[in-house]
């Protein structure tokens, strides 16, 4: 059994129904559907986790290492195997999905400059889940590997990137505000 539900790039924490949505997808769907494979007679179970599981900072990869937990319990008597992976360019409330949005609306393209990431393109993506689903043994989890030269690249140099490859030359601004009003002139 396949389960590639998950719930990413959370915009506000302090919500409780967002809160309350990562538990529901990230568990509790997983615990169900662990149930359902299990009940089926499934001989292998996949979950796509996140590279956040590692070492959680916030409730979305907090809520994904819960799940890895309630997986590697569940191994004890289903063969389970996992996906971590980062970013998938252009996905579904990926950065760049969000940036394509915006230039759709024109709206100005806000970007931190303190964050840095790694994206992997969703052929990557589905490459290493395939690969984990076929070859993973029970309790493997698969990741891709970068790069020792790879560098994290910051969501700023993106954007940059992004607009200069549309034609347009950015300019950058101190805050979202600044960017909307030199928008408007």
């Amino acid at each position: 059994m396949l389960n590639l539900s998950a719930l990413k790039h959370v915009r506000s924490e302090k919500d409780p129904f967002t809160l309350m949505r990562l538990i529901e997808v990230n568990v509790l769907n997983t615990i169900s559907t662990m149930a359902q494979a299990q009940a089926g007679g499934a001989r292998k179970y996949f979950c796509v986790s996140t590279d956040k599981a590692a070492n959680p900072v916030n409730m979305m990869g907090a809520s994904k290492r819960i799940m890895e937990m309630f997986l590697m319990r569940a191994s004890e008597s289903l063969a389970i195997s996992t996906a971590r992976f980062a970013n998938v360019a252009f996905s579904d409330g990926s950065l760049l999905h969000g940036f394509n949005q915006r230039f759709a609306k024109q709206q100005p393209i806000s970007a931190p400059n303190d964050v840095r990431r790694y994206f992997v393109t969703p052929q990557e993506s589905g490459e290493l889940c395939l690969s984990s689903c076929l070859l993973g043994e029970n309790r493997d989890i698969f990741f891709p590997k970068l790069d020792g030269q790879l560098d994290l690249t910051r969501f700023s140099d993106i954007a940059t990137r992004y607009l200069q490859a549309l034609g347009f030359e950015p300019h950058e601004c101190a805050s979202e505000d600044e960017a909307r009003d030199s928008a408007a002139n």
